[in-house]
C-alpha cells in the first residue's frame, strides 16, 4: 500500500496514525485491490494484527514507562515483569475503560508496585483490576461519587457506611459471595497502598489530592470476622468429592478422549442413553493430572513440556521403593510453574506416582504427533487453533468449557442429590488436600505440597466427612484388661483429668480409671487391673508390649533352666502373672483388631491425638 502511493497523503509517521483509521485505510485498500471483500473473520483478523504492530510502534517510540500505558502486553513490552501465572498467550491488561482518570492511574501505579515487589501476581493484579473497572468503578459513578478525585468523602469517619453501601450494592447486583469478598478485598488494598505511599503516590501522578488521603481509607468494612472469611468457609460447604463420585468422574472422562463416532452407555434421568465421545484427549488428561496432583487448573495448563524429573537411585533407595512398583509409589518429580506469588512453601514442584508419569507420557506422543520433528514444544498442553496446534498453552476458557459440556451432557449427582461440578476443577484440588490430611500426612507437609504460605489456608482446604469422624470416634472407646468395652471414652477420662488437675492417670499403654481420691498399689499390673482402660491409639505400643513381655518370659525361664537345672514351673508366682499379663494382651489386641476405624494412619508425631493439656488452676504454682 506504501509502496504504490495508497497511504494517506498527511501521514508521517505509522505511530502517528490512530489504529481505526489506519486499519479502515488497509481493508480499503485490500477491498479495492481483490476482486471480492473480505471475509468478516478476514477482517478481524487483519484488525488484530494491525493493532498489534501500531501498539508495539507506540511502546517503542512513546518515551513512557511501561506502566503509564493503557494497555500492558508481557508479550510485547519486555519491561514488564513476568512470574510464573503469565502465559506466553495473548493475554493482556487493559485500563482503557476507565471513566475516572484518577482511578486508571491509581490502579495502574498499584499495578506497576505490586508486579515489581512480587507482592501480587500477574493473574491477582488481572483479577482486582476487573473488579475495579466493573464493580467499584460503577458503584460510584452510579452514587455521583469521585468526580472530586479519591478523596470521596468530607467526613473521612463515613467510610465503613460507604463500604457497608458499595456492599450492599454487589448483593443488589447478585453477585456471588466469594466475588464480593474479591471486590472488597480489591478496594481496600488498593486505598491501603495510596494511603502508605500517598505522598510518593501524589508525586508520580503529579496529582495532589493523593496526599490528602486521611488513614479512614484504610478501613473500608465493619471489623469482625472478615466477609472474605464467611464467604470462603460458606463456597467451600460442597468443595469435597466423595469417593464415589470420583469413581463416576473418572468413568465420564473416559468420553473425553473417545472420538466422537464412538459411545458409551450411561443412565441419564432412569433412562439408557449412548452418549458419543468429546474428542478432547488433551482436557482429558489434563483433568487426570489435576486430579493426581492436587494442582490448580492454570498450573496444570502452563506445565512445561519436560515436566517429569524421575527420581534418582539414592532417592529411591531413601524412599525404599522398589525397582518393580506398583501404579501407586513415588517415581518422579512433577515441575509446574509458580502460578501465585513466591514463597518458600511454593516450590514448584510436587513427587507423582507411575499413573501420572503414564499419563504425562501419552501427552508427550500427542503433542509430537502435532508438531513438526524440528520443533522443540515449549508446553505440555497445547492451544488448538483451526484444528491444529500450536505453541502456546491450552487456555482454561478451553479447558473449563469442554467440561462443563461433559457435564450438561452427563449430568452428575452425589450421594446428596448435589451436582457435581465438573467444570468447578478446584474441587479436585480440596479433595486432594482432605485426602492427604485423612491420611495423617502432617499439616507443614501438605501446607508446602500445596504451596500455600499459611497452615491456615491449608486448614481450608480439608472437610471432615460424617464417616470420617464416625472413625475417630470408634477409636475412642476404651477397651478393658479383658477385652470388653468400658462403655466409656478415652476423652470422658481425659477431661476428668484436667478438670482435677491430674495426668497421673495417663499410662503409657492407656489410661487408669481409679478414682483421684484412691491410691494405687499394684505397681506396675496394670494390664490386670480392672481400672485399665485403652483404645487404639495405644495398639502399637500394646503389641511391642506383648513382644517385649514374651521375650522377658523366655529370657527368664532360660536363666531359670541355667540356675537350678529344671524348667520354670507353670505354677511359678511370676510367670503366673506374666502369663496373665499375656492373656490380657491377647484380649486387648484381637479386641481393638476388631474395631472399626482401626486402619485409620496417624502423622508423624501423632500417637495422641487427644487434649491432654495441662490446666493452669487459680491459686495454683505449676
Amino acid at each position: 500500500m506504501f509502496a504504490r502511493g495508497q497511504a494517506p497523503a498527511d501521514l508521517v509517521s505509522l505511530a502517528s496514525c490512530p489504529p481505526a483509521e489506519l486499519s479502515r485505510t488497509l481493508l480499503g485498500y485490500i477491498s479495492r485491490t481483490r476482486t471480492r471483500l473480505l471475509s468478516t473473520d478476514s477482517c478481524q483478523q487483519h484488525h488484530r494484527s494491525l493493532a498489534l504492530m501500531t501498539h508495539a510502534l507506540f511502546i517503542e517510540y512513546s518515551g513512557l514507562a511501561w506502566w503509564q500505558h493503557n494497555v500492558w502486553r508481557p508479550d510485547i513490552d519486555r519491561r514488564i515483569p513476568r512470574d510464573g501465572s503469565w502465559l506466553r498467550t495473548q493475554d493482556m491488561l487493559g485500563f482503557t475503560r476507565f471513566r475516572l482518570p484518577w482511578l486508571r492511574e491509581a490502579v495502574k501505579l498499584y499495578g506497576h508496585k505490586a508486579l515489581t515487589r512480587r507482592t501480587l501476581s500477574w493473574n491477582t493484579i488481572l483479577g482486582r483490576t476487573s473488579a475495579l473497572h466493573a464493580k467499584f468503578e460503577e458503584f460510584l459513578v452510579r452514587n455521583d461519587l469521585g468526580g472530586d478525585g479519591p478523596v470521596l468523602l468530607a467526613d473521612p469517619d463515613d467510610v465503613v457506611d460507604l463500604g457497608v453501601a458499595f456492599g450492599d450494592y454487589l448483593a443488589e447486583r447478585g453477585i456471588s459471595a466469594i466475588q464480593q469478598a474479591q471486590a472488597k478485598t480489591a478496594v481496600e488494598g488498593l486505598y491501603r497502598f495510596l494511603y502508605d505511599e500517598r505522598k510518593a503516590v501524589a508525586r508520580a501522578l503529579a496529582d495532589p489530592r493523593f496526599a490528602e488521603l486521611d488513614a479512614a481509607y484504610t478501613r473500608w468494612f465493619p471489623q469482625g470476622r472478615s466477609d472474605r472469611h464467611r464467604a470462603h468457609r460458606s463456597s467451600h460447604v460442597d468443595m469435597l468429592i466423595t469417593d464415589q463420585a470420583m469413581t463416576e468422574i473418572y468413568r465420564r472422562a473416559e468420553l473425553l478422549g473417545m472420538p466422537t463416532d464412538q459411545t458409551l452407555q450411561f443412565v441419564i434421568n432412569g433412562q439408557p442413553r449412548a452418549v458419543p465421545g468429546l474428542n478432547a484427549p488433551q482436557v482429558m488428561r489434563a483433568w487426570l493430572l489435576q486430579a493426581e496432583t492436587g494442582c490448580r487448573a492454570s498450573e496444570i495448563l502452563a506445565a512445561p513440556y519436560d515436566c517429569a524429573t524421575l527420581l534418582t537411585d539414592g532417592q529411591r533407595e531413601a524412599l525404599a521403593i522398589d525397582a518393580d512398583q506398583a501404579d501407586g509409589e513415588l517415581v518422579a518429580f512433577f515441575d509446574h510453574r509458580r502460578i501465585k506469588v513466591d514463597n518458600d512453601n511454593n516450590p514448584g514442584r510436587k513427587p507423582i506416582t507411575q499413573f501420572a508419569l503414564n499419563i504425562i507420557d501419552e501427552q508427550h506422543r500427542f503433542v509430537r504427533d502435532c508438531l513438526a520433528p524440528d520443533v522443540d514444544p515449549e508446553y505440555l498442553f497445547l492451544r488448538t487453533w483451526a484444528k491444529t496446534c500450536d505453541q502456546m498453552p491450552m487456555s482454561y476458557g478451553t479447558y473449563n468449557n469442554v467440561l462443563r459440556a461433559l457435564a450438561k451432557t452427563v449430568p452428575l449427582l452425589d450421594e446428596n442429590r448435589r451436582e457435581v461440578g465438573l467444570g468447578k476443577t478446584h474441587r479436585l484440588r480440596h479433595t486432594k488436600a482432605t485426602r492427604l490430611l485423612e491420611a495423617g500426612v502432617p499439616l507443614p507437609v501438605v501446607q508446602r505440597y500445596l504451596g500455600h504460605s499459611s497452615p491456615e489456608m491449608s486448614m481450608h482446604y480439608f472437610h471432615a466427612t460424617e464417616q470420617e469422624l464416625l472413625k475417630h470416634l470408634a477409636r475412642l472407646t476404651l477397651v478393658g484388661a479383658t477385652g470388653a468395652s468400658l462403655g466409656i471414652t478415652a476423652l470422658d477420662v481425659f477431661d476428668v483429668g484436667q478438670i482435677s488437675g491430674r495426668t497421673a492417670r495417663i499410662l503409657p499403654n492407656g489410661v487408669c480409671m481409679l478414682p483421684p481420691a484412691r491410691s494405687c498399689d499394684r505397681g506396675n499390673a496394670c494390664l490386670t487391673c480392672t481400672k485399665f482402660g485403652t483404645n487404639s491409639l495405644w495398639l502399637d505400643d500394646l503389641r511391642r508390649q506383648r513382644t517385649e513381655t514374651a521375650t522377658l518370659i523366655e529370657t527368664r525361664k532360660t536363666m531359670f533352666r541355667e540356675r537350678t537345672g529344671l524348667p520354670m514351673p507353670a505354677t511359678n508366682v511370676w510367670l503366673q502373672e506374666r502369663a496373665k499379663e499375656l492373656a490380657a494382651l491377647d484380649a486387648i489386641i484381637a479386641r481393638l483388631d476388631n474395631e472399626p476405624g482401626n486402619d485409620y494412619v496417624a502423622g508423624a508425631g501423632a500417637t495422641v491425638l487427644l487434649p491432654i493439656a495441662q490446666i493452669r488452676h487459680p491459686g495454683s504454682d505449676t
